[in-house]
């Protein structure tokens, strides 16, 4: 760490962001177990692509089927920071 690859990747997404349908910046870092961290991202992706609250799903495999419907078919644009 400590490169600049957060602010480059935050300049890049801020340049391009209009280009796409929607866009979401995500900071990935660990925390708890990786499943609840892992529906966490899932909330955190649909509610700020979708700009509504309180998004919520019970387990990632309805969080995958959730995201694979909602994003069919549009250009999105995803960016994961922070990735172990």
């Amino acid at each position: 760490g400590g490169v600049g690859k957060t602010t480059i990747a935050k300049v890049v997404y801020d340049c391009i962001t209009s280009k796409f349908e929607g866009s979401c910046f995500l900071r990935v870092s660990g925390g708890s177990s990786k499943q609840s961290n892992l529906v966490s991202l899932q909330e955190q992706l649909l509610s700020r692509l979708f700009l509504k609250e309180n998004v919520r799903i019970w387990d990632e495999d309805y969080g995958a089927e959730m995201i694979e419907n909602q994003l069919r078919g549009r250009k999105i644009l995803l960016v994961l920071d922070d990735v172990d």
